[in-house]
């Protein structure tokens, strides 16, 4: 009885866990699609960069294990062998068909930061600021197909901080300025405007220390990573900040 309970437990772990790999394969592809152009793409480009590597013909059966997973995520009660309404795998092309009205925050985000960046207006760069939600899929963190567009968002992010720090340096705001600039700088020690801005901040702030030092943490990056200086109007307000 003991060895049957055990065999039993044992099956359905194997059961459960599956399920868990199939929901999670379909999880991934559905976050994949949502990077594609019309969220769509091809099921060799789909082989490629979700199952690099991995036999064709296994990768083909993980391929149809996902979609068909992802169907029954999207729709619950669709009977086997019905066309979904959101995913559709037609030849060699899989394609999410989103509901009308749907909203993708990282998508609305890329576009009210454009818009609030050309617009240099305050309070459009602190609502994008508030749409931002952090690093994109952070699942998905160390998968070359999200790299790209996770880098992109941060990077809008920072822009959108330097619109705004840059718009607080206008009027004299030094504080919130610098704050902008540090924000940007945790993340990416390497950004020259984000240097400049704080420098320019501390310099209102008549803090020469605090800006010569922001310099130089610069400098030491680029040299010891790049092997290169910081820009010249970089480097001309460090020059004019040590002879002070």
């Amino acid at each position: 009885f003991q060895a049957e309970d055990g065999i039993r437990d044992a099956q359905e772990s194997r059961g459960l866990g599956d399920v868990y790999k199939r929901q999670r394969r379909a999880g991934e592809l559905f976050r994949y699609l949502l990077l594609q152009p019309g969220y769509a793409t091809s099921r060799d480009q789909v082989l490629e960069d979700l199952w690099r590597g991995t036999p064709l013909d296994a990768a083909l059966d993980l391929f149809h294990q996902a979609t068909s997973t992802l169907r029954h995520i999207l729709e619950p009660d669709l009977p086997n062998k019905f066309p979904s309404r959101y995913l559709s795998v037609e030849g060699e092309r899989a394609m999410l068909k989103l509901p009308v009205g749907s909203v993708i925050d990282f998508e609305q985000f890329e576009q009210q930061a454009s818009l609030a960046i050309q617009s240099k207006n305050m309070d459009n760069l602190k609502k994008a600021l508030l749409m931002y939600t952090g690093e994109l899929y952070p699942m998905d963190r160390y998968s070359d197909w999200s790299q790209e567009r996770r880098e992109k968002l941060e990077e809008t992010y920072h822009r959108v901080l330097l619109a705004l720090g840059q718009a607080y340096l206008k009027l004299e705001s030094y504080y919130n300025a610098l704050e902008c600039a540090q924000l940007i700088l945790k993340k990416d020690a390497w950004f020259e405007d984000a240097v400049l801005l704080g420098m320019q901040a501390c310099v209102g702030l008549n803090d020469t220390p605090r800006a010569l030092r922001m310099y130089q943490g610069l400098v030491n990056a680029l040299r010891q990573e790049l092997g290169i200086l910081p820009r010249q109007d970089i480097q001309k307000l460090a020059e004019k900040l040590e002879k002070r």
